[in-house]
């Protein structure tokens, strides 16, 4: 079942998103850190967040920062995080789905990104599939 987060939520979320630092040496992530932040932006109406439960338990989520763009002021969804527990792959494509058409109902334009070492070939062709198009890339310099 794929539901609306709520703040309370978001611990869950948070442990199950320090997961991904397994699977990308760009991602770090603090849990309580990230679960309040979370918390926060769904209070303020700053983010909608999906998650997918499986017997009561959250095994994946997907998180929209929204804003509006700085160039046009298009409302648009930012993606911040797309995660499933690594056993429980196969429902990945259904937050995207739901999170996609939530955004084609209540934005004008969704972002959403890929990390260049976590699947980006097999992700690259979804998006593609789905009609995103590849707009820009992204460089870090950490200090």
């Amino acid at each position: 079942m794929i539901r609306d987060a709520l703040p309370e939520d978001t611990l869950e979320i948070g442990k199950l998103a320090k997961l991904f630092e397994n699977e990308s040496k760009f991602v770090k992530v603090d849990v309580y850190y990230a679960a309040k932040q979370y918390a926060d932006y769904i209070r303020e109406g700053k983010a909608k967040i999906f998650v997918y439960e499986e017997d009561g338990k959250i095994i994946g989520s997907f998180g929209f920062i929204l804003g509006k763009d700085q160039h046009c002021g298009a409302l648009t969804a930012y993606e911040a995080f797309w995660y499933v527990h690594p056993d429980k792959r196969g429902c990945g494509i259904k937050l995207l789905l739901h999170a996609e058409k939530w955004a084609s109902e209540n934005v004008e334009r969704m972002l959403i990104i890929h990390m260049v070492d976590s699947h980006p070939e097999s992700l690259r062709r979804i998006y593609e599939k789905r009609g995103f198009v590849l707009v820009e890339q992204s460089f870090l310099k950490e200090f």
